[in-house]
């Protein structure tokens, strides 16, 4: 089953709507959204940034991380994916957020993933975070 939520802004409120493959279930009118608060003011970085593969790079001398020679990746063909869309000022984007990607701390039992840091920090973990919380909050 695929479950889909649609959150939105009118006239100062916040509102949520949930939809499954066999149900469309009635609007909440929300206190407060912080995932709509985050995506509202940070748009452009949620535009401009990705998750980033599960990667191992060469490292110099001083143990800094050479992007320009990948040693191994990894991927997995039964991955999750987390697929937001966005429609602000009549504009429509999506972001994809491949679960694999976001949480491997590994590459394999020797190489760490050196995207792993950074797919922590994204503003995309922050609003996935974001909206997994509201759900459970307004079960």
């Amino acid at each position: 089953m695929v479950t889909k939520y649609l959150f939105w802004v009118k006239n100062g409120f916040f509102y949520k709507q949930k939809f499954t493959n066999c149900e469309t279930y009635i609007e909440e009118k929300l206190e407060t959204s912080n995932f709509l608060k985050v995506v509202l003011n940070n748009i452009d970085s949620i535009k401009n940034d990705e998750i980033l593969p599960v990667e191992n790079y060469e490292r110099d001398s001083l143990g800094v991380i050479d992007r320009n020679n990948l040693v191994i990746s990894s991927i997995i063909d039964h991955r999750c994916i987390t697929k937001f869309v966005f429609t602000i000022n009549k504009t429509t984007f999506s972001k994809r957020i491949n679960q694999f990607d976001l949480d491997q701390k590994m590459v394999n039992e020797q190489c760490i993933n050196d995207n792993y840091e950074l797919n922590q920090k994204s503003i995309l973990k922050i609003i996935k975070d974001l909206v997994e919380l509201e759900e459970k909050q307004n079960k």
